[in-house]
């Protein structure tokens, strides 16, 4: 199922199905052409520029950093650069790596597993399907006359 959806950051396509992995990507419409435009993943186009340098220096790092180094490297002041490492926690964006210390985030890895069942028939136990024998009929022994 693909659905677009706008709000004040911009138009959303997302997209969901037993086929296909979720996606949440950022669109445009093009006037021009009539038709919509991919521009990436909505989470890296409605990224603020400060969250982007964050991101960014994060990436770069070779180990967690703390807010005052990320400060440093990014050009940002260090109060704002605290602030934001504690709402892109909660974004998931970067994560806390101890006391102090920050690291990029990998995105989740979306894994699309598909399951097959089938039905097994139970054996019966008197060896037939007839529907009279559900009902609580007892089918006549093989030796029987009356069969």
């Amino acid at each position: 199922m693909l659905v677009l959806t706008r709000d004040g950051n911009g138009t959303t396509l997302h997209g969901r199905g037993r086929d296909i992995e979720e996606i949440k990507d950022a669109a445009v419409f093009e006037r021009e052409t009539c038709l919509w435009r991919i521009v990436g993943k909505a989470a890296d186009v409605r990224r603020s520029d400060e969250r982007a340098t964050i991101v960014a220096v994060l990436k770069e790092a070779t180990e967690p950093l703390s807010p005052r180094e990320i400060a440093d490297l990014s050009g940002h002041p260090y109060n704002a650069v605290r602030m934001m490492l504690t709402r892109m926690v909660k974004a998931s964006e970067v994560k806390h790596a101890g006391r102090g210390r920050y690291e990029y985030s990998h995105p989740p890895v979306t894994t699309v597993t598909t399951l097959q069942t089938t039905k097994k028939r139970r054996a019966r136990s008197d060896g037939g399907c007839n529907s009279r024998s559900r009902r609580g009929y007892k089918r006549a022994p093989p030796d029987s006359p009356h069969e």
